[in-house]
């Protein structure tokens, strides 16, 4: 089994049909079936509040649970919480 680290966009367009990407991350997906996502804590954060505020407070939680349980959920800890701040302050060649 590969496992692959997902980002918010990612999993907005993988569900999100009217977004930009929704097809090729959907048929990546589709041809990849033995692939497990890994969703950081941050990561999973981002993606429900985004689709309960775009989408409804419904699918929000359906999908929520969803990439909980069938998928690989790392929730950070206060170590790997500073650590990611850090890298962020650190780096400024992205807008």
């Amino acid at each position: 089994m590969v496992e692959v680290l997902v980002d918010t966009s990612a999993l907005i367009a993988f569900f999100v049909g009217s977004e930009k990407h929704h097809l090729s991350i959907k048929n990546y997906f589709l041809s990849n079936p033995g692939s497990k996502w890994v969703i950081l804590s941050t990561v999973f954060d981002e993606t429900v509040t985004w689709l309960r505020v775009k989408v409804s407070i419904r699918d929000s939680i359906a999908v929520g649970r969803l990439l909980r349980q069938e998928h690989r959920y790392v929730a950070l800890s206060e170590a790997d919480d500073i650590a990611t701040w850090e890298a962020f302050c650190h780096y400024d060649d992205k807008a």
